[in-house]
């Protein structure tokens, strides 16, 4: 269900430590170039007050851009110690609204342009076109000592592994299981049908008949690319009902009482958590402050004091 998707977009740290670790693989090069994703709406004072207590257990877009970096920095070392170039990509993330759409669209600019569509990341477009016309650009052996091959990692996957050597292993899913329980069982709470019902009523009398906000974002007929006239139609009355009603802020505080009363009962699973997040956010940090490729780390080749005559061969780990 599409409101079911958007709602589990809130960055865990579970996901994103999955994502980076894909980062070695080798990557298919592309000369196309990709257009930008347009700028949307700065987020409203409502959105950014969405917070939930397990998003202080997650990475958000500016802690995942700095791991990023430091995984860049990193394999810029061990490339250089290779004499090999490994071009440093420039990351600007934008200003990060976890639960924006957690509870559908809130916002009557964003119901009035995307309707019940997931917004655009132009940051994400744009990293994937700096990212795309940099693998573009590297020769046969820079790629493969940057992503490896199938028998041996690259410096991409030693940066990686470097990077979370000293995290300890942890409950992640429980951060999944948590974000997604809480949504459902919020909904289902008496307090949230008796405001959703309220909703439902609002929106019959402009002409909508959806039992709750989320029949109406998954309305199959908002299944195209674009947003249509009657989804944006749509989409802009729900906004207007749940501001009526009061229906979102309902929901928020039933779901953030929800995720406290589990994070109390897993309370040492989650201090476990938060010092793993917080390792991991200190090595990058203390990657990026090192003024030197030798402060980065022992070197993962066997082979990097030789002469820039390497050959592929000589790519082995130590």
């Amino acid at each position: 269900m599409r409101h079911r998707r958007i709602a589990a977009l809130a960055a865990v740290l579970a996901a994103a430590v999955l994502a980076l670790a894909c980062l070695h693989q080798l990557p298919t090069v592309s000369g196309s170039r990709r257009p930008l994703s347009p700028a949307v709406p700065a987020a409203d004072q409502e959105a950014k007050s969405l917070l939930l207590p397990v998003d202080d257990y997650t990475l958000d877009t500016p802690q995942t851009t700095l791991i990023l970096s430091a995984e860049d920095q990193l394999t810029a070392a061990c490339m250089a110690r290779l004499h090999l170039k490994w071009p440093q990509l420039t990351r600007h993330p934008s200003p990060f609204t976890p639960n924006r759409l957690r509870y559908g669209p809130i916002e009557p600019q964003v119901a009035a342009r995307y309707g019940y569509h997931e917004l655009p990341d132009p940051d994400l477009s744009r990293r994937e076109q700096q990212s795309a016309e940099r693998d573009a650009g590297l020769s046969p052996r820079q790629r493969a000592a940057a992503y490896g091959t199938p028998h041996r990692p690259g410096c991409r996957s030693q940066a990686h592994t470097r990077l979370l050597a000293q995290v300890p292993d942890v409950p992640w899913d429980l951060l999944n299981q948590i974000t997604t329980t809480s949504y459902d069982l919020a909904r289902q709470s008496p307090a949230v049908t008796t405001a959703g019902r309220r909703w439902s009523t609002c929106m019959r009398r402009r002409g909508f008949h959806y039992a709750d906000p989320v029949t109406a974002a998954d309305d199959p007929r908002w299944n195209t690319r674009f947003a249509s006239r009657a989804e944006i139609a749509t989409a802009q009355a729900d906004v207007a009902c749940k501001q009526l009603t009061g229906l979102v802020r309902t929901w928020w505080r039933t779901e953030a009482a929800l995720q406290n009363e589990a994070i109390a009962r897993h309370a040492r699973q989650f201090r476990a958590i938060a010092a793993a997040r917080n390792q991991y956010l200190t090595r990058a940090r203390q990657v990026l402050a090192s003024t030197s490729p030798a402060d980065t780390g022992r070197p993962p080749f066997a082979s990097q004091t030789r002469s820039s005559g390497h050959t592929d061969s000589e790519l082995t780990e130590s």
